[in-house]
């Protein structure tokens, strides 16, 4: 269900300091354009592209521009909720390498009855979803 939001919109641009920070090449504004005058007028006569940026620094200014218009409280929520999802995600992976850590040669016997152990003990949980073979099941450390 949609409801209504407020939607800030900023317009985010190369400053001085980054042109000379990431050593951007400058170029004289395109004269044919058709917003070049009102470009001029408000902002300068030299363009940069911001693709020159390096990609990591890209996406560090809009996550700070995006999170000056969040709730802190939302935000800091946010965050702890993206650490679980990545804590599960790596749990997840370390789960699906179970058989490299009793050494490839276990019997599967073996290794359900050390996860039922560890799952009594409330150490793991697991899922298990349908496929087109036999069932996966997903093991997550807790």
């Amino acid at each position: 269900m949609a409801y209504p939001v407020d939607v800030f919109v900023e317009r985010l641009a190369a400053t001085s300091g980054q042109i000379d920070e990431f050593g951007l090449i400058t170029q004289p504004v395109t004269i044919s354009h058709s917003r070049a005058r009102m470009f001029v007028e408000r902002l300068d006569t030299e363009t940069v592209e911001l693709d020159a940026i390096p990609a990591s620094e890209i996406r560090r200014l809009v996550r700070k521009a995006s999170e000056r218009h969040m709730d802190p409280r939302k935000l800091a929520l946010l965050r702890m909720v993206e650490e679980e999802e990545r804590t599960g995600l790596q749990a997840l992976l370390e789960g699906a390498q179970i058989r490299d850590a009793f050494g490839r040669n276990k019997s599967s016997e073996r290794i359900g009855r050390a996860l039922e152990l560890l799952e009594e003990h409330g150490k793991v949980s697991n899922e298990v979803g349908r496929t087109r073979g036999r069932p996966a099941e997903r093991w997550f450390a807790l």
